[in-house]
């Protein structure tokens, strides 16, 4: 969470200094996330390194599911006209 918080900060930043648009912000997100999968799994699975492929496979799995679970949030976020409810 602390890498996302900083994440955003940092584009909210250049955002505002740059007029950098909110595409740019899911845009940015992948390498973050995956960065963020592949130091979960290198640190909680037990059987690391196994082979290259399969632990790549595992971490786009893994950063494609997390950006599906940010869809219901979304979408609430567009019902609700925008405003943050959590």
């Amino acid at each position: 969470m602390s890498v996302g918080a900083f994440y955003f900060g940092a584009w909210q930043f250049f955002s505002n200094e740059f007029g950098i648009g909110g595409v740019t912000y899911f845009i940015g997100q992948v390498p973050v996330r995956f960065l963020e999968w592949w130091l979960i799994l290198r640190i909680f699975l037990a059987r690391w390194p196994r082979q290259p492929w399969h632990d790549a496979a595992a971490i786009v799995m893994a950063t494609l599911w997390s950006f599906i679970l940010d869809l219901p949030g979304f979408f609430g976020c567009l019902a609700m006209g925008g405003i943050s409810v959590c």
